[in-house]
């Protein structure tokens, strides 16, 4: 009761003095603002009527009683003296605002001025009042804090690296550093155009693409980022494409050991337009806050009562939250846990910031449940939550009108949530339709008692849900406050909160605060200023100096959990992302990480996913042949087909290809973040306050020495022109591999590429041996891989090292392919169970067979005898089958009786040489019980036959590619192939 009595005191207090404020500013300009031009009536109805509900309806009836007595002019005085004060209000709120814009200097944003405008015109002046005395009463507690040491060490350093991040590490200085390099390098210094040739319109790319009875074709094709689709095995040879010479030094950039590669220097494409004139603005980008209950939020809540597995959190959000547990022995200890290691389950949103709420639940981490592997609520015990413990709560606060709307219980909400799917059968489980309800906020402090209230009464068994908390994450905030001054920006974020959020239920609080220095024109298309628009990348000299400096001063020597992110394979610019160290200086105070990154990620990015980036499309190194035979043999409906890859890859590539000839209008800004708790922030914004008022603010011009300044243009071509090289290689490849399968080398040489062009846009190329290593002892063995951290530091591009490709065949060099990093026969062997390898030898072999076949005359010796070398290929490999299954399959008394090299692979000649009937079938389960029927289940093709023992077998796979290919390109041999097949066999 005190504080309801003494809330309107303060309030008057605050209109009072804006009141004055006005009145002198209306002395001073000798004119009422709006006065001359709006009659105050209609004005006074046309803000009454923009206010609703709340504290401020009283306001639309005091409208209606003197509009409705405007008409007597016995009763006007009355009305008009009855509404005086809040006519004086309105007048003087109004008075204020236009006095606020017309102060507002020429070098702020538009956009700002129009922000504060239309908040000053719609805001009633209570709304007004109230947000002075919040701002009063937040400046005076930032002022009271005491900081500890640790907090005041890291707001000190990072408020520094705030303000001296324009200046970078001063090594690189305009054409200052251009001499620089030009001393360094001599006239091996080459732009970004410098990396990718026009291969696609290259004269050499005529290509054979089919080849059969009626005799070869020659087709005119491309391939490449500017054709659709992935293409099929054609073994087309690859001197169609182009030289040898030419593809080495396209992608090694150099097509002798003698000859220099070039290199590639951003110092070239160093603009000094007026589009690359940079600024600085600061934000707060996201929001982590973790409430003691729904107190915390002051707008209404929207609650959504079904299980939406896609909200469960997967990252850690990099907030460690304290927690005491019970370990196996009994006894107590706090540890940290993170966001997504507590049972959670999301709740629904709530106004203002729309974000995520959930609710987590300390008590029922397992520390024991080791088959435990997620941690969101099981379907019984989300189902007990809602019936047991929400619904009542909300029944004991809500107004009946209110829950009527509310379902039934859990069950009924996720029927509900499905029926509209179900009943159409547009899917075979179900898409739901996820309603929310509203609960007001002046319920929302009521509602967490109801529920812990509940949760503690010791007759409901409801333990295991106590000392639950709230978690709630909102991003993609930053333009809701942004400024250019670090101090601004921050008071204005802390308005908002203070507007959202009630602090006094926060336990824990975590913001990201962040810096962007972009182009002061971001779209010259727009400002039509007739320049380019340009590109800003963080200097990796700057970003190694931001990072080393953290080492030294605030992560106490150790580098902490860091990871360098590569752009487009560029050796002159990185992006960061850095965690201290537990025990050091900055995490005790209050950091949570830093990254720094460029804007122009998001040119191919879409919801965080880069193109092109889908596990499966690794599967492409395998080819066609062997991975649907593959599919086919595991009987499993989820196994995927070659078309649905192909599809991934064809999307993919769409997508890239869309996105990158998109018109380039657009500046883009590199842009500095770091996560921070409550603490941090406070500490930081006070020294951002002092820096103010000491007129300690730099004042930055000209481009930012930290960054390379690209035009917009040249980068998207860079991409654009790096993507279509490398996704030619790859269909290159697919292209001249024959029919009849891929080498090992070849299969190595694709599965590495395709993780080239993955992470060519924005990766850890260190953390990629296939990529990253030119020759390093790994375990003793001496490994190799494409040598990027040799060509990136010494070209400043990621060109592939020398002696690595054999470039006539599409292939890793055989010495290579055996020493290969990052990407071995495993992976590459588990498409061929217990092969052995012997099915990497074939290809090549069959290969070469069947051109043998197609120049062949018909009818000749030369075609029986290839037709009969090529029987004794695959019996080879069934010989091979054969010994290693008799070694398991045969009774161990017996198997000295057998001497391998006299075993005959024939229908009499196999029945023989089993120790017993039929002992040879796993289980006997082929249903066969002749030795005839036993020769139609290992070589035919007949349904009734169970083969799931043999069907991955080498030979089938083998047999099953050179029936395939007599049936399709060699169709005119078919029947004196499966002749000489049999005869071989039997």
């Amino acid at each position: 009761m005190e504080t309801d009595e003494k809330r309107p005191t303060e309030l008057d207090n605050a209109s009072a003095t804006n009141q004055s404020r006005a009145e002198t500013n209306e002395r001073s300009t000798g004119d009422p603002i709006w006065r001359s031009t709006v009659p105050m009536d209609e004005l006074c109805i046309q803000d009454c009527t923009l206010d609703s509900g709340g504290e401020d309806a009283g306001w639309e009836n005091a409208h209606e009683d003197s509009s409705a007595s405007c008409n007597d002019d016995s009763n006007a005085n009355e009305s008009l003296d009855s509404n005086q004060e809040v006519l004086d209000a309105l007048d003087e709120h109004n008075s204020r605002a236009r006095i606020r814009h017309n102060n507002l200097g020429s070098s702020e944003p538009k956009r700002q001025r129009r922000d504060d405008w239309t908040r000053n015109l719609f805001d009633s002046p209570e709304d007004e009042a109230r947000r002075d005395v919040s701002r009063r009463d937040r400046q005076q507690r930032e002022e009271q804090a005491i900081e500890d040491p640790l907090t005041a060490q890291s707001a000190e350093r990072l408020h520094k690296i705030l303000r001296e991040l324009w200046n970078g590490c001063g090594h690189h200085n305009g054409q200052d550093d251009i001499m620089e390099h030009d001393l360094a390098h001599g006239t091996n210094c080459h732009r970004l155009q410098a990396t990718y040739p026009n291969l696609t319109h290259d004269g050499e790319q005529e290509q054979l693409l089919s080849l059969g009875s009626s005799g070869p074709r020659r087709l005119l094709t491309n391939v490449g980022l500017s054709i659709d689709g992935f293409p099929r095995e054609a073994g087309v040879p690859r001197a169609s494409f182009a030289s040898s010479d030419k593809l080495q030094l396209l992608y090694e950039g150099t097509s002798g050991s003698q000859e220099k590669r070039p290199r590639i220097c951003l110092q070239l494409e160093q603009t000094e337009t007026p589009e690359s004139i940079g600024e600085e603005h600061f934000d707060t980008d996201s929001l982590i806050i973790v409430a003691k209950g729904t107190g915390l939020f002051r707008k209404p809540i929207r609650l959504c009562p079904i299980h939406d597995v896609q909200r469960n959190l997967a990252s850690s959000l990099h907030l460690p939250i304290p927690i005491r547990t019970i370990d196996t022995t009994g006894t107590v200890q706090q540890r940290n846990f993170t966001i997504n290691e507590i049972p959670h389950t999301y709740i629904g949103t709530a106004d203002g910031w729309v974000g995520n709420i959930y609710l987590c639940f300390p008590h029922m981490i397992h520390n024991t449940d080791e088959k435990k592997k997620t941690t969101y609520l099981e379907k019984d015990q989300l189902a007990q939550f809602y019936d047991e413990v929400l619904y009542p709560a909300l029944h004991n606060v809500l107004p009946g009108t209110a829950f009527a709307n509310l379902p039934l219980s859990h069950h009924l909400a996720e029927m509900g949530a499905c029926a509209k799917s179900k009943e159409n059968q547009t899917r075979g489980i179900g898409y739901k339709q996820k309603a929310h309800y509203s609960v007001p906020p002046e319920q929302n402090a009521q509602l967490w008692t109801e529920i812990e209230r509940t949760i503690n009464d010791p007759e409901k068994s409801l333990g295991h849900f106590r000392d639950a908390f709230i978690s709630f994450d909102v991003k993609n905030i930053k333009t809701e406050a942004q400024a250019h001054d670090l101090y601004e920006a921050m008071e204005k974020f802390d308005e908002k909160l203070s507007e959202y959020f009630d602090e006094e239920y926060v336990s824990q609080m975590a913001l990201d605060l962040g810096l962007f220095i972009g182009s002061r024109c971001p779209s010259p298309s727009v400002s039509n200023s007739g320049y380019p628009a340009v590109t800003y990348l963080w200097k990796k000299c700057c970003v190694e100096d931001l990072h080393a400096k953290l080492i030294k001063e605030g992560f106490n020597n150790s580098k902490g959990n860091y990871s360098v992110y590569n752009v487009g394979n560029l050796g002159d610019t990185v992006c960061l992302t850095v965690e201290p160290p537990k025990k050091s200086t900055d995490a005790k105070g209050g950091l949570c990480y830093i990254q720094a990154y460029s804007q122009a990620k998001i040119l191919t990015e879409a919801q965080g996913i880069y193109p092109l980036q889908d596990e499966s499309l690794k599967e492409l190194a395998v080819g066609s042949a062997a991975y649907s035979y593959a599919a086919s043999a595991a009987r499993s409906t989820h196994a995927r087909k070659w078309d649905n890859v192909t599809t991934k890859y064809a999307s993919g590539k769409q997508r890239l290809r869309d996105s990158l000839k998109s018109p380039h209008a657009n500046s883009y800004s590199v842009r500095f973040e770091m996560r921070i708790l409550r603490k941090l922030w406070s500490a930081i914004k006070r020294r951002a306050k002092a820096a103010r008022d000491n007129l300690l603010v730099p004042k930055h011009q000209g481009v930012p020495p930290s960054v390379w300044s690209v035009g917009t243009t040249e980068f998207i071509n860079y991409l654009y022109g790096n993507y279509d090289k490398y996704l030619s290689l790859l269909e290159m490849c697919a292209i001249t591999t024959q029919a009849t399968g891929r080498s090992v080398q070849q299969m190595q040489f694709m599965r590495v590429l395709i993780e080239l062009i993955q992470s060519f846009q924005n990766a850890e190329l260190q953390r990629n041996y296939a990529l990253w290593i030119d020759k390093r002892d790994i375990k003793g063995e001496t490994r190799y891989g494409l040598g990027f951290q040799h060509t990136l530091t010494q070209y400043g591009y990621a060109w592939f090292a020398c002696n690595r490709v054999d470039w006539d065949r599409l292939q890793f060099l055989d010495s290579i392919s055996q020493k290969l990093a990052g990407i071995s026969k495993a992976y590459l062997l588990s498409w061929f169970p217990d092969s052995d390898g012997v099915l990497f030898d074939s290809p090549i072999t069959l290969g070469d067979f069947k051109n043998l076949l197609i120049s062949a005359p018909l009818g000749s010796v030369a075609e029986k005898e290839i037709l009969i070398l090529l029987a004794l290929t695959i019996c080879k490999v069934y010989r091979a089958d054969v010994l290693k299954a008799l070694e398991k399959e045969i009774r161990a008394e017996a198997s000295h009786l057998i001497r391998p090299d006299e075993i005959e692979f024939s229908r009499s000649g196999f029945q023989s040489a089993l120790s017993t009937d039929l002992v040879f079938v796993a289980q006997n389960l082929t249903c066969a019980k002749t030795p005839r029927e036993m020769f139609k289940w290992i070589w035919g093709n007949d349904s009734p036959y169970n083969r799931v023992h043999i069907v991955t077998r080498p030979y089938r796979q083998q047999l099953h590619t050179i029936s395939n290919l007599f049936a399709t390109e060699l169709d005119y041999l078919q029947a004196q192939w499966e002749e000489t097949l049999y005869s071989k066999k039997g």
